[in-house]
């Protein structure tokens, strides 16, 4: 099986290499502009970072490591996991046998959510926050299918979502996360575990659900950012449950390549840096470095291709994993837990070297399954959840320490393609004005072309604060890093009480900044993690002496989907001499395009030929192993698609619904469409012209089109 491996492996990076093949040669070296120079001498003369030889920034100087003090948090009775908010520091969800328990001050104070107690949705075994809506969250649970809320502060919202009845395979439920190919965050992933084989599918936020993989029995899912197209799966074949498995696969329902064979997977983490350059091909999740714990053989990383150990040779029970931000953005802390002796450990060098962090954790022969520990968003606060108990592990104080770093909002969307067309359209506008004999007639066409792109223009204020605490004397400076928003390194914070910082001299030190989508960088020489997704900004504060301190405020950026030309202007006639004819549009070397949650398919048609025939429109998925599918044909005239009901000399606009398109296929793989595929029954002679056929997101954008553009 070996050569299998190997062409497999060649296949999944093939579009890599091509990427590597056509990136650009080496330029000179970078020269600083004026300005960022002088920041970046600041930075120098405080110790904190300087530029690399690409233009980067990057973070470094003596930061304090890592030092956690665990204490029980006797509040919480009976513990059966945790959860903190991917994105808000201070926020975190914990179950209990009892229910939800919500906490907005990292642990400090808890609150239950009534409408989510165990009685009424059963016992939380899994949360997924959703990536784009702070307030929105999915809950698998045991016994009761999948529960969500739109209002997480007040959890005023639970309704089921998900059931055996609504088309999941069980009501158990052992794990929910979010699709991450998906970037209109509506595929939802749903593991049962021991209870149900297959992977409990939703399309459509949960409105409806289908299983897939129903010879797998899955107890993990690992994804990455927004876009990413892989995933890793630790399951057990139903020939073989005793037997667990990772896999890796493009698709979770194509072929799944075994990577690690017969361990006891318990926990995965995926880290908050990348691979550089070339490395990625490699690597997954545009180059981070997906890990492992395991019951039985220590700890794994895992990449397209294969499984290799890592960690202490002493550390081979593992119940749980995980990966947080360090002090700063360019740094990360893996951290495992090996309960008999071990205890938590951490490494800010990949496993290379780890230390322990057990000061008041409990170490022990005895832990149940299901042990886990997680960091807050930030890495500012630890949270384990260990035989129903939950200790908090807090940073031990020092003369100079940052903390509870939000960012808001905390979100920050926009249309890539509106917005370069909005910008395009008004730079030419005003070129117009500027060459143009009667400028009042230009200058009114100018001033319209700015009101209709204010909407994607326009920048958004964005505010971050972070709590400073410093023993003697107010610290020196603080600083936050923007400069991979188009900002200086060492861009001022206040406490002054009139940068949205609280009151003057409270300890809260905060800045405003407006984000401009012309601004964001993202390169993949970066070892930062690159958006869409969450992207740290780093908070470092100076004291005396030259001691600093740092922390991480959390970013997430999403360009959004948008609608888009699936093919151009390809108006080559289609020859028809009465035989049935195909005209297959496709991506051709291009990757698979995502097309879950669109609204509709257009395209322009006109023909030379007399008399009429039917035409019929399908789609075809691409899956990179298993054969694609087909959607059944639809018949465009018989089903009043276009416009005038026929097809004629003049160009005419079919516009057909994707609910349509898909009725009644489960199988089909939106997320890799490959081709559309039109046909006509041939019983005319002469020629068709196909033109732009094109997927439209929304209704909106579909009416904003009809009747605006003509080949």
């Amino acid at each position: 099986m070996k050569w299998l491996r190997v062409a497999i492996l060649w296949v999944l990076s093939a579009g890599a290499a091509v990427c590597l093949a056509a990136s650009p040669k080496p330029t000179k070296p970078f020269r600083l502009p004026p300005k960022m120079a002088s920041d970046v001498a600041t930075a120098e003369a405080l110790g904190i970072g300087s530029v690399d030889p690409s233009g980067f920034f990057h973070h470094s100087g003596a930061y304090p490591p890592l030092a956690l003090v665990w204490q029980v948090d006797d509040r919480v009775k009976q513990a059966e996991g945790v959860f903190p908010h991917p994105l808000l520091p201070d926020r975190v969800l914990a179950a209990t046998r009892g229910g939800l328990l919500l906490s907005e001050d990292a642990g400090v104070t808890w609150n239950a959510l009534a409408e989510a107690s165990a009685d009424r949705i059963g016992i939380v075994r899994g949360i997924a926050f959703s990536p784009d809506v702070p307030d929105t969250f999915f809950a698998a649970t045991d016994h009761k299918g999948v529960w969500a809320t739109v209002a997480a502060a007040t959890g005023k919202t639970f309704k089921q979502v998900g059931s055996k009845q609504a088309g999941l395979a069980s009501d158990d439920t052992v794990l929910i996360t979010y699709y991450p190919q998906d970037r209109r965050f509506r595929t939802l992933l749903v593991a049962h575990g021991e209870a149900a084989p297959g992977i409990s599918v939703s399309r459509d936020g949960g409105t409806t659900w289908q299983v897939v993989a129903p010879d797998y029995h899955v107890r993990q899912i690992v994804g990455g950012n927004a876009g990413d197209r892989e995933i890793f799966i630790v399951a057990a074949k139903k020939s073989a449950p005793d037997v667990q498995n990772i896999y890796y696969c493009v698709s979770f329902d194509d072929f799944w390549l075994e990577l690690v064979h017969d361990i006891i997977p318990t926990d995965a983490a995926v880290s908050t840096l990348v691979q550089p350059g070339s490395v990625w091909t490699v690597e997954v999740f545009r180059g981070s470095s997906a890990y492992f714990s395991t019951a039985d053989a220590g700890l794994y990383r895992v990449t397209q291709g294969e499984g290799f150990k890592v960690g202490p040779e002493n550390l081979l029970a593992a119940l749980s994993i995980g990966c947080a931000w360090g002090p700063h953005a360019d740094s990360q802390v893996l951290y495992a837990y090996e309960p008999k002796k071990l205890g938590l450990v951490v490494s800010v060098d990949n496993w290379k070297t780890c230390t322990p962090q057990s000061a008041g954790l409990y170490t022990g022969a005895f832990v149940k399954e299901g042990a886990r520990i997680r960091a807050n968003a930030n890495g500012t606060v630890f949270f384990a959840s260990i035989n129903n108990v939950l200790y908090v592990g807090r940073r031990r104080p020092g003369p100079l320490e940052v903390s509870r770093v939000t960012v808001t909002p905390a979100i920050f969307t926009f249309e890539d393609e509106a917005y370069k067309g909005a910008a395009k359209g008004t730079a030419e506008a005003l070129r117009a004005v500027a060459s143009a004999k009667l400028a009042a007639v230009e200058a009114r066409k100018f001033i319209q072309s700015t009101r209709e792109a204010r909407a994607f223009l326009s920048d958004t204020e964005l505010t971050i604060a972070a709590k400073v605490a410093a023993a003697g004397a107010a610290p020196r400076s603080v600083t936050v890093d923007l400069s991979r928003l188009g900002g200086s390194p060492v861009t001022p914070l206040f406490d002054d009480g009139r940068h949205q910082d609280g009151a003057a001299g409270d300890g809260v030190w905060a800045a405003q900044f407006r984000l401009d989508p012309r601004h964001l960088k993202n390169d993949n020489r970066d070892v930062r993690r690159r958006w869409p997704g969450p992207m740290g900004l780093t908070v470092t504060a100076t004291g005396e002496g030259g001691a600093i301190a740092g922390a991480v405020g959390v970013l997430a950026v999403y360009d959004r989907p948008e609608s888009f030309n699936f093919s151009g202007r390809k108006v080559a006639p289609i020859a028809v001499d009465g035989k049935p004819w195909e005209k297959t549009f496709s991506t051709g070397e291009r990757p698979p395009v995502d097309i879950s949650g669109f609204h509709a398919l257009t395209f322009w048609i006109k023909t030379d030929a007399e008399g009429a025939e039917e035409i019929s429109v399908q789609l075809r998925d691409d899956q990179l192993f298993s054969g694609s599918t087909s959607t059944p044909p639809v018949p465009i005239l018989q089903e009043k698609f276009i416009d005038g009901g026929k097809v004629a000399g003049d160009w005419r606009l079919v516009s057909i619904p994707l609910a349509r398109l898909l009725k009644g296929v489960k199988q089909f793989e939106t997320s890799r469409l490959g081709a559309v595929v039109v046909s006509g029954e041939g019983k005319v002679t002469g020629n068709y012209w196909i033109d732009e056929v094109r997927f439209h997101i929304s209704p909106e954008s579909l009416k904003t089109y009809e009747g605006v553009y003509t080949p």
